[in-house]
């Protein structure tokens, strides 16, 4: 089972996709003994660690050590404290990049998370990039892709927008990244910072809280059906969409 445990919810950046945005507004961290738990409870091959923004964690390094007890760890990042991340000893490091240059500063709303996003890149073997694709920034994963040739791009269409099938067909053509080809839903489990149970980090859907209704959410968690967002158009490469 893969994992992915947001163990904040607190964010510096401002993005205007982001997802966990309305879940911002009342700050929640996982604290070192309940993220072990949850580790014992569903006994991972694989944890992601993300966020919110991990890197803001004090303690992140005893997140991922513990994590790695239980099979391979990769971690999420804006690369807000770029040190932070690279001595994380994260098996692998997703980093979040949806423009080039200032314009990336921009879009996030933190001056100078470029330059510390490329000296995350530039500075670990053992990192990617993981792209928000939009109608308004292919240019951008042309550009990031010529400066990053060696590192694998993640390009995800943005999840609350119809991305246009032009560009889904033109990142397979020109060959700029790797776009989702199934749905993940049962095979991995989001825990959010505040405890809740959902099939997918993009589609927040509420199955319980491992407080209140454990055994709930696991049940639902086991009977979802594939596409539960109704947005196959994400994990379906289709040219005439």
């Amino acid at each position: 089972m893969h994992l992915i445990v947001e163990i904040t919810n607190s964010c510096p950046a401002k993005c205007s996709f982001c997802v966990v945005k309305k879940e911002r507004r009342k700050k929640s961290t996982i604290e070192i003994p309940t993220f072990t738990k949850i580790l014992d409870l569903i006994e991972p091959s694989k944890i992601t660690i993300s966020g919110g923004e991990p890197s803001i964690v004090n303690n992140l390094e005893s997140y991922v050590n513990i994590a790695k007890t239980y099979g391979s760890v990769t971690v999420v990042t804006n690369c807000f404290n770029p040190q932070k991340i690279i001595e994380s000893g994260a098996d692998f490091i997703q980093v979040s990049l949806d423009a080039y240059g200032e314009k990336h500063d921009e879009s996030r709303g933190i001056e100078g998370l470029w330059e510390r996003c490329v000296y995350v890149l530039e500075n670990t073997e053992n990192s990617f990039i993981r792209f928000t694709l939009t109608d308004s920034n292919f240019d951008d994963l042309r550009k990031l892709k010529k400066t990053f040739p060696d590192k694998k791009i993640l390009v995800m269409p943005e999840f609350f927008s119809g991305v246009s099938p032009a560009f889904l067909r033109k990142v397979k053509e020109e060959k700029l990244g790797i776009l989702p080809s199934r749905c993940p839903a049962r095979r991995q489990i989001v825990i959010t910072a505040e405890l809740d149970v959902l099939p997918c980090p993009l589609y927040r859907l509420k199955l319980g809280n491992l407080i209140e209704n454990p055994l709930e959410a696991f049940e639902k968690f086991e009977n979802i059906n594939q596409y539960p967002c109704g947005r196959e158009y994400m994990y379906t490469f289709n040219p005439i969409l």
